[in-house]
């Protein structure tokens, strides 16, 4: 009887502890984005639409890169379309994703003409935050809906190959 007590009171502690392991790395991964975002010293390089993008959107595009002794911390990628506008914020360590925080905000319309506004609407929108290691997405967190919910779009997928896509820009330039 003491050893199935035993072996339940560990079973329950090693699941507890994998349970809080997430939570502790999401923590870090937070404050290690949010010194990334403070930090005053990084240098900045900008690319507007077609030095990026395949081809132009209907409100113009621009990606921004944060960068400090020829490291990358953080891109944004800002873009506009006749509808919505998308922003991504990557964020690095040596180089390597740790994180993305993905928003879309869609532009109002007119409830008696249908026609799009030039003004963002407040309730609809998506955030998304998605946590990586190793090149793999290990945490996720949505509010809204967006293009994932659709299963041909696979943010693992999307956000590392953007990454590195813009990665090999900067070094490139």
């Amino acid at each position: 009887m003491i050893v199935r007590l035993l072996l339940f009171f560990l079973f329950q502690v090693t699941v507890f502890d994998l349970a809080a392991q997430p939570v502790k790395e999401r923590k870090k991964t937070d404050s290690i984005c949010q010194k990334i975002l403070l930090d005053k010293s990084l240098q900045k390089k900008v690319f507007s639409n077609e030095e990026f993008m395949e081809q132009s959107t209907d409100n113009g595009a621009e990606l921004t890169i944060y960068y400090k002794n020829n490291k990358v911390y953080r891109i944004t990628e800002w873009i506009g379309l006749s509808n919505k506008v998308i922003i991504s914020n990557y964020y690095f360590i040596n180089n390597k994703l740790i994180f993305v925080k993905d928003e879309e905000y869609m532009f109002e319309h007119d409830p008696k003409t249908g026609e799009i506004l030039s003004k963002l609407s407040k309730e609809d929108l998506f955030i998304g935050t998605y946590y990586f290691n190793n090149k793999k997405l290990v945490d996720q967190e949505s509010l809204g809906h967006n293009r994932f919910e659709d299963e041909r779009n696979d943010p693992e997928k999307e956000f590392l190959y953007s990454s590195v896509k813009y990665l090999k820009l900067f070094y490139r330039k």
